[in-house]
C-alpha cells in the first residue's frame, strides 16, 4: 500500500486517533526531520518528535547495506523496521514509522505491548 504524504491535517488526525488507543496516553506525529506535524501530548511535542525522528533514522541506516555499525549492521542488512520501543518505570514508549515519517506514541501501564503496537499500526493503516 503506497503511503500518502504526511500533511498537517493527515498528522493530526493520526495523532488524536492514536491517542484514543487503549493504554496510549500521547501521541505525536512527525515528519522525518523531527517537525511535529500533529500532536496529542502532555509532554514536550518538540523533543519526543525528534527523538522519534533521530531514532528512526538511525535504525534504518543500519537496515541499509553499507549501515555497518562495526560490523554490527551485517545482521540487519534488508530488516524491515517495524517499530521500535523502550519501557521504563513510568510506561513505555512506542516509535511506528509512518508515511513520510513517524508516530511517538507513549504508553501507561496497561494493555501488553503486542496489543498496543497491533492497534497503533491498524490506525496508521486507517489514516494514511
Amino acid at each position: 500500500m503506497p503511503w500518502r504524504v504526511l500533511t498537517t491535517e493527515s498528522a493530526t488526525r493520526l495523532a488524536h486517533a492514536a491517542s484514543l488507543e487503549p493504554g496510549v496516553s500521547g501521541a505525536v506525529v512527525c515528519d522525518r526531520e523531527g517537525r511535529p506535524l500533529g500532536a496529542v501530548t502532555r509532554g514536550d511535542a518538540v523533543r519526543e518528535a525528534a527523538l522519534a525522528s533521530l531514532v528512526t533514522a538511525r535504525t534504518a541506516a543500519l537496515t541499509a547495506p553499507g549501515g555497518d555499525l562495526r560490523g554490527m549492521g551485517r545482521m540487519l542488512v534488508g530488516a524491515t523496521l517495524k517499530y521500535i520501543t523502550t519501557a521504563g518505570p513510568d510506561g513505555a514508549f512506542v516509535i511506528i514509522p509512518c508515511g513520510e515519517g513517524s508516530l511517538f506514541v507513549s504508553l501507561a501501564h496497561g494493555p501488553s505491548l503486542e496489543s498496543a503496537v497491533a492497534g497503533l499500526q491498524t490506525t496508521i493503516e486507517r489514516y494514511l
